[in-house]
């Protein structure tokens, strides 16, 4: 059965906008604790 080009692309913002939104939240925490971690070192 063949998936169709329209249902894919919701299929494929719903899967990626939260992992996205993760990544970026992540990524000011890892950015922070990396700061904090070289002035203590």
């Amino acid at each position: 059965m063949p998936i169709k080009k329209p249902e894919v692309i919701p299929a494929a913002i719903l899967v990626i906008l939260p992992v996205l939104v993760i990544f970026l939240a992540a990524q000011r925490f890892v950015r922070s604790g990396m700061l904090s971690g070289a002035e203590k070192g």
